[in-house]
């Protein structure tokens, strides 16, 4: 709170406006998770909570209560085809996903959408991913079929 304050201060002090970072739809394009847990809405409250405070300052925080707080853990399962960074991804894993998203894998290339087993198998595992990822949701076909479609919908420079 008091880093929030005085950062406010400062960006004031120098007529500062902070950018909304957002594409025209309002999608996020800095992620604070990897493409699995966001495509999975495997988000944790305490960032729910950060969020739905800066749009939301009355809204409940229960994860019980309120459509705002579930509507945001879907909103913020939303990836912008125009995406620039996941932060909390391993080298490995950000590897992947830049041949990926830039078409150069050499086994694999876009459509996704019929291509989980594969995506899976080169997915990092333990002990190749970040202390915040997850593993490839092979076990679970809807999982898979929502990171491949998230995966699916970013294109470079958002084309």
């Amino acid at each position: 709170n008091n880093k929030r304050n005085h950062i406010a201060v400062c960006l004031k002090l120098f007529d500062i406006v902070p950018l909304d970072t957002r594409d025209d739809q309002g999608l996020e394009r800095f992620h604070i998770y990897g493409p699995i847990r966001l495509a999975t809405g495997a988000i944790d409250h305490w960032y729910l909570t950060k969020k739905l405070r800066l749009t939301h300052p009355n809204s409940p925080l229960s994860k019980d209560e309120g459509e705002t707080y579930q509507a945001l853990k879907f909103n913020l399962s939303k990836v912008s085809p125009s995406v620039i960074s996941f932060h909390y991804v391993s080298g490995h894993e950000a590897l992947l996903l830049d041949s990926l998203i830039h078409n150069s894998h050499p086994n694999i290339s876009p459509p996704y959408s019929d291509k989980a087993d594969a995506l899976a198998s080169l997915w990092p595992k333990q002990p190749h991913l970040g202390g915040y990822a997850h593993p490839f949701p092979s076990r679970s076909k809807i999982r898979s079929s929502l990171v491949v479609h998230l995966l699916d919908s970013i294109r470079l420079g958002g084309d």
